[in-house]
């Protein structure tokens, strides 16, 4: 690697180390209303987990796994709160990392923007009532929406004039997302018209494997390279910490997916096969271990806060994926499974995204409004667009309550405490971040 903005392949070509050479200009703004719509809802949906929680405090305590209140749970984290985020900013970061001239006919972004509203209504009305063929309808509209965005992104990439490592994991992100909302539909497709036969069991099987692992498992780590040396997450003194190894992280993680995945589809599967992703993960949070050097307090940012939180819940979710390997009948305990699920939506997603979040909505709002006015027209500095304290105050309260509900798994009233626990910090953060939409 060499110094500066730049570093070397083996072939000679320059390759912009991650969170260098990063320019922001007005043209490649997205429409705030448009990614505003996105975040939004996921704001939306973030307020309303806590008392979906509060909820399903009985069937979370008994691991009743196959219940639509867990089911549309899992969802609600996925695709409410992660989906929305991911579609909004990933639009908005890619002419930013890539250099890239950003699309000029915000149309097909709107377009996107309602087939996913649509679609996750109807997904949400079709779960909670068992009504399936609203689940797959709702399901297509998601999908279209999917393909729309991922269409731009892939824009994008093609015309980049700077390369980020973003790419070589939002390809496998984008296509285990498209796929992942294609076999969804037909699984729901199937419970009205019986249309899969026995092959319906590894279409789920599929659809839960490329959800989880194959989107969420190379996005987040993928945008994590670019945008903590970009934010100043893990820069100070020297480089370690920094992130040199994500091509060592993608083989592995691309290694255990292809194996997971592959022998799953031959009926050979072995949680053993896993055990490279959960190696890829642990390399990736020592890769960024600066994440966790100390700081002043003034860069003690709630998006610091959250992408330390995330990361201290992959170590664990990794943990878990490798003794779940050396141990396989782990894989056969509902409440192993339950514990599993719940830290990667309520711990390790939602931190990642709410942290994210309070860079760049703010980000966004304030260059979107005042952007070359004169001093007297700011209302609002930017670092006054979110506050510090609130947002971290926020995200100590929710995850105190996500820790109290993993500790009271087990205890229907102690779920129920701590979910009203989560929905105070929640409440906070929802608050802190909408305010960005106004000031």
């Amino acid at each position: 690697m060499t110094g500066g903005v730049f570093a070397l392949s083996n072939s000679g070509e320059k390759i912009a180390r991650a969170g260098a050479g990063i320019r922001v200009s007005k043209e490649r703004l997205q429409p705030l209303g448009v990614v505003g719509a996105f975040f939004g809802t996921a704001l939306l949906v973030f307020a309303v987990i806590p008392l979906w929680v509060m909820y399903s405090a009985e069937e979370l305590a008994g691991a009743v796994l196959i219940h639509r209140k867990v089911v549309l749970l899992v969802h609600l984290y996925a695709l409410g709160l992660g989906g929305f985020v991911a579609l909004g900013a990933l639009r908005q970061l890619a002419p930013v990392v890539f250099q890239s001239t950003a699309p000029g006919d915000s149309r097909t972004f709107r377009v996107g923007f309602v087939g996913m509203f649509v679609g996750f209504l109807l997904f949400v009305y079709g779960i909670s009532g068992y009504r399936y063929a609203y689940v797959a309808v709702g399901g297509a509209f998601m999908t279209l929406s999917f393909a729309i965005n991922f269409t731009a992104l892939a824009s994008a990439v093609r015309q980049q004039s700077r390369r980020s490592v973003i790419q070589w994991f939002v390809l496998p992100a984008a296509l285990s997302l498209i796929g992942t909302g294609a076999l969804g539909m037909l699984a729901a497709w199937h419970r009205v018209t019986g249309i899969l036969g026995g092959g319906w069991a590894e279409v789920l099987g599929s659809h839960l494997y490329l959800g989880p692992l194959g989107f969420y498992g190379f996005l987040v780590p993928g945008v994590t390279y670019e945008l903590a040396p970009f934010f100043g997450l893990t820069r100070g003194g020297d480089d370690k910490g920094l992130g040199k190894y994500e091509r060592v992280v993608l083989t592995l993680m691309l290694a255990g997916f292809a194996l997971g995945w592959g022998s799953t589809l031959l009926g050979r599967h072995h949680p053993a096969f896993m055990i490279p992703v959960a190696l890829g993960l642990l390399l990736f949070v020592f890769d960024l271990r600066g994440v966790f050097r100390r700081r002043d307090d003034i860069r003690k940012t709630p998006t610091l806060t959250g992408v330390r939180a995330s990361q201290g819940y992959l170590l664990a979710i990794a943990m878990m994926i490798g003794v779940g390997g050396a141990t396989p009948q782990l894989w056969g305990n509902a409440g192993w499974i339950r514990a599993f699920a719940w830290l990667i939506a309520a711990g390790w997603l939602s931190n990642a995204v709410i942290g994210y979040l309070h860079r760049i909505l703010p980000f966004l709002a304030w260059h979107t409004r005042y952007w070359g006015k004169p001093k007297e027209d700011v209302r609002t500095r930017f670092q006054d667009m979110v506050g510090k304290r609130l947002g971290k105050n926020g995200l100590y309260i929710y995850n105190a309550g996500v820790i109290g509900v993993t500790i009271g798994f087990g205890a229907p009233a102690a779920v129920l405490a701590a979910g009203a626990v989560m929905a105070v910090g929640a409440w906070m953060l929802v608050f802190n971040l909408g305010r960005a939409f106004f000031r």
